[in-house]
């Protein structure tokens, strides 16, 4: 498989839809890459009609849905690069159990490199709410449902690398979120298994998780871009050329 490009898997993070990835997939499906995106269940539950049953979603459902795009690609012969952003971090972490290489064998596809973009990394047992509270009063709960205050100073500085066309694609992208994802404890820690590059936003309001990695994590390396929380729509041309870079130097180790 090694003259192959592996698939490119997008995760997005916690109240958005897979439309934030649009500017960064572009440019990587011209460059030749397949790019699929996944759905994460937990977001966009006010879309939901009101017969619907009750809301059952939570972090091994969005894992779930992660594997559900995967696994058929590795199934196909086909490796596998995950990037994640933000929440999107924990939620393939725990997706990628026994899918490294190691676990599927050398004649099949597999997850072969991870890259997180402003991405939360949780070892075993973390919580992204520790004890399920928001960490803030910049979140809005209703019953099972967790919106962002939009009206919370300094809101935009999340946005500060944004131009206006592409806060708007942010704004198209944003949803409601489950909360009980963020009080649900992992139980694997994928970067412990499979190596990978973490990407630091320099305009991230976020604070900087990969300093406080626990020991044992398998980044290779760690690189800036000159975006903020949402790189992929402020520096989707850096981001881009980071998961190109990354992609072909697993290819060419031959993980």
């Amino acid at each position: 498989m090694a003259d192959k490009k592996p698939v490119l898997v997008l995760v997005p993070g916690a109240w958005c839809a897979p439309v934030m990835y649009t500017l960064t997939a572009d440019i990587l499906t011209k460059a030749g890459y397949t790019c699929l995106t996944v759905s994460l269940p937990s977001v966009g539950s006010e879309l939901r009609p009101e017969d619907a049953p009750p809301i059952t979603q939570g972090l091994q459902t969005d894992a779930n849905a992660v594997r559900d795009v995967v696994v058929p690609q590795l199934d196909a012969g086909h490796d596998v690069v995950l990037v994640c952003h933000s929440y999107g971090g924990v939620v393939s972490s725990e997706a990628v159990r026994g899918l490294d290489r190691g676990s599927r064998g050398p004649d099949t596809g597999a997850v072969i490199y991870l890259v997180y973009v402003a991405a939360i990394i949780l070892d075993v047992g973390g919580e992204v709410w520790p004890g399920g509270n928001p960490p803030d009063d910049s979140y809005i709960l209703d019953g099972e449902i967790c919106t962002r205050d939009p009206n919370t100073p300094g809101s935009e500085l999340w946005l500060a690398g944004c131009t206006p066309e592409q806060m708007a694609l942010v704004a198209s992208s944003i949803r409601s979120h489950v909360h009980g994802c963020f009080a649900d404890r992992t139980t694997y820690a994928g970067w412990r298994h499979i190596p990978g590059t973490y990407v630091i936003a320099k305009k991230d309001l976020m604070p900087n998780m990969i300093a406080a990695a626990p020991e044992g994590h398998k980044f290779e390396e760690v690189v800036e871009v000159d975006g903020d929380h949402f790189a992929f729509c402020s520096a989707p041309e850096q981001v881009a050329d980071v998961i190109q870079k990354a992609a072909k130097k697993a290819v060419e180790a031959g993980l």
